[in-house]
């Protein structure tokens, strides 16, 4: 007699959170830099991105591609003579993934004060479904960013940007599929 197949049921996928990590304005910090049970994915000015330990990671397809919306974002501007930081809206938010080269582009808009900065950079997705663009020197590019995905309807990233000569912006931004 042949035993039964017991199949185990497949993990959840691991869980993605963000949390400011400083007060900022008004705003108290709702994270530390560290979460029990997760590894740190990325961290700016005033954010930090984690992705739980347990659970399984999302799979990055070889094939094919994907557009997200922006869902929700926060940033702040950062005054570097004053030292002090504003809130900023971020809006017309873009993410798109290329599977076949393992790649991403972005883009969105940061408003402050009555000014429009278009942030945009590209970079790699790596198998872990993490992906990150640190090079904002290329032209074409005015941003850091660094992000998950955690499944394939959500995207999670920080970006920090240089505005002008006497201003920064750090924030985050969540993402769904179009």
């Amino acid at each position: 007699m042949t035993p039964p197949v017991v199949e185990t049921p497949p993990l959840p996928l691991k869980e993605v959170s963000w949390g400011r990590w400083t007060a900022v304005a008004s705003k108290p910090a709702t994270s530390g830099v560290a979460l029990d049970g997760a590894d740190r994915i990325a961290l700016n000015d005033n954010y930090v991105l984690f992705r739980s330990k347990t659970g399984s990671n999302y799979v990055v397809p070889e094939k094919g591609s994907v557009s997200f919306a922006m869902t929700s974002g926060e940033a702040y501007v950062k005054d570097l003579s004053l030292q002090t930081k504003t809130a900023a809206s971020v809006q017309n938010g873009v993410l798109a993934f290329n599977f076949d080269k393992a790649t991403f582009t972005t883009q969105l808009d940061v408003v402050t004060s009555g000014n429009r900065f278009v942030l945009a950079n590209n970079g790699r997705i790596g198998k872990d479904a993490t992906f990150s663009a640190s090079s904002n020197f290329v032209p074409g590019t005015n941003m850091n960013v660094s992000g998950v995905i955690s499944n394939e309807k959500n995207a999670a990233y920080l970006f920090d940007a240089l505005l002008d000569s006497h201003r920064t912006v750090s924030g985050m931004a969540l993402w769904g599929k179009k």
